[in-house]
């Protein structure tokens, strides 16, 4: 769901990971995915609000993106990101 929607929002996929993958163990990513004016941006995916625990550091990840409802998140100002 979030990949759709962000391609539909004229971003290209770069990987797409998931539980167990190695990148996404090792670095918290589960998409990689571009758009021109944005860049690359590494992302992390949660279900929903109470999936995400605000105070884990995500080192690696740009965004955290909420599934439902939809809504990115600048991992290191905590703050949404408007497309």
């Amino acid at each position: 769901k979030v990949k759709k929607e962000l391609e539909d929002k004229g971003f290209k996929l770069l990987y797409q990971g998931g539980d167990g993958d190695v990148i996404d163990m090792n670095f918290g990513t589960d998409l990689i995915m571009g758009r021109p004016d944005m860049g690359w941006k590494t992302i992390q995916v949660k279900r929903n609000e109470g999936a995400w625990d605000r105070s884990k550091k995500y080192y690696y990840v740009d965004w955290v993106i909420i599934a439902d409802p939809f809504t990115i998140y600048d991992n290191k100002t905590k703050q949404p990101v408007e497309l």
